[in-house]
């Protein structure tokens, strides 16, 4: 894989001791057991670590400075243990998006289930029974948002190990396994504080010490993203649910109804989807570069894309307010539809970042519709950060569908935002 193992390895002409060997053997299983994984920024940053001392490795090997080869191939070794549950934790991580693209979808279906049914109940002019139309309030009991850092020096790592109560109170709570982990920094914290150690040995023992706690960042980071996994599949078990209860409380309803009744409300829900129609087709001379226009049983969807703002933050672009003021103009003629505005991000960041980011730019896009002249009390905002994925965040494309603010415009202005 590289030439330091080459030449590590090869036959005869290395120079390196033949007690090196097996942490080279170890080194070399592990890069090639990362590499069949998905690896984001972070798990790249720790292979580039382990390489680099791997490297300074075969140096100090030429040289026949044994001591400090064998030093450098552990610290090659404990950077690999960390980057190996960085990759395994970015993996738990895209399988957490995937159900939450499911969950996002079952979502959808149950708000457009709903939006039909409300259609029904205005003609009837009663309230279906049983039907879930708000989603119960939730927060997760655990968060961890801390970013492990490959460069890691000898301060970082003393203040790293500060934090292991903490992380261990934590990963208790969440049943990871601690025990090897704990062996590991505390022999390594009772090397750096022998009495006759140098300097330069000492700092090495703590930075390993800390890669153990870093391991454990991991290890805490990917169980969490398994739990938002179980969680999100729960959800859409749950929507999937609400959906049917809402579909079979509609039909239920137009059993009951007298065919005047029956003849009003397929008259209703065809001046409706003209309505919607003649709203489709204003907007979708945006659709492309500034937005995505698409329709569902709640409503007009306008999927404003992310070049709405700067990176990372709230504020309108030119173009964007140029292109809202247009926007503004036709929704001022549909003045019986009520927008929701939500804000959406991708993971890149914290939940706690992303979802006050979310919640700032749908802020932004309705303040400034209003001074475009659409009425208040026909807008709502609300901010969903990572939790609603419409793409795959593994990849650059995705992650840019992820960010984005939807308009959704229907004529359900009792229906509040889910």
């Amino acid at each position: 894989m590289f030439v330091v193992l080459a030449s590590l390895l090869g036959c005869g002409k290395a120079q390196v001791p033949i007690n090196l060997e097996p942490y080279l053997v170890d080194h070399n299983r592990m890069q090639e057991e990362i590499e069949t994984l998905s690896n984001d920024p972070s798990t790249l940053g720790f292979l580039r670590v382990a390489q680099d001392s791997m490297a300074a490795s075969e140096r100090y090997a030429s040289l026949n400075l044994e001591e400090d080869a064998r030093r450098t191939s552990i610290a090659a070794l404990a950077t690999n243990r960390v980057a190996l549950a960085s990759a395994r934790a970015y993996q738990n991580e895209l399988g957490a998006d995937d159900c939450r693209q499911v969950a996002s979808q079952m979502q959808r279906e149950w708000q457009d289930a709903v939006a039909m049914l409300e259609q029904a109940e205005r003609v009837a002019q009663r309230k279906a029974r049983a039907v879930t139309r708000e989603a119960p309030a939730k927060e997760s009991a655990f968060n961890y948002d801390s970013v492990p850092d490959p460069d890691l020096t000898s301060t970082e790592a003393l203040e790293h190990l500060h934090e292991v109560g903490d992380l261990l109170q934590l990963a208790r709570k969440l049943r990871v396994p601690t025990s090897d982990l704990q062996a590991i920094w505390e022999r390594e914290k009772q090397r750096a504080t022998a009495l006759e150690i140098s300097a330069q040995k000492s700092d090495h023992h703590y930075v390993l010490a800390a890669r153990a706690v870093q391991e454990l960042e991991y290890r805490i980071i990917s169980e969490l993203a398994h739990r938002r996994c179980t969680e999100a599949l729960q959800d859409a078990r749950a929507f999937a649910n609400y959906r049917d209860e809402a579909l079979w409380a509609m039909v239920e309803l137009e059993r009951g109804m007298k065919e005047t009744a029956r003849a009003e409300l397929e008259t209703e829900r065809s001046r409706m989807k003209d309505r919607q129609d003649e709203l489709f087709d204003a907007l979708k001379q945006f659709e492309g570069k500034f937005a995505s226009i698409s329709q569902e049983a709640r409503g007009t969807i306008m999927s404003l894309k992310d070049i709405l703002f700067q990176t990372g933050k709230a504020d309108l672009s030119r173009e964007a307010e140029l292109n809202l003021v247009r926007v503004a103009t036709i929704l001022q003629q549909f003045e019986e539809m009520h927008i929701f505005i939500e804000g959406h991000t991708d993971n890149v960041g914290s939940e706690e970042y992303n979802q006050g980011l979310s919640e700032r730019r749908a802020q932004s896009v309705l303040s400034f519709l209003a001074e475009q002249g659409v009425p208040l009390d026909n807008m709502d905002w609300f901010g969903y950060g990572m939790n609603r994925p419409v793409d795959s965040n593994a990849t650059s494309e995705g992650r840019a569908n992820n960010r984005r603010v939807d308009l959704v415009i229907g004529e359900q202005s009792e229906k509040g935002g889910q």
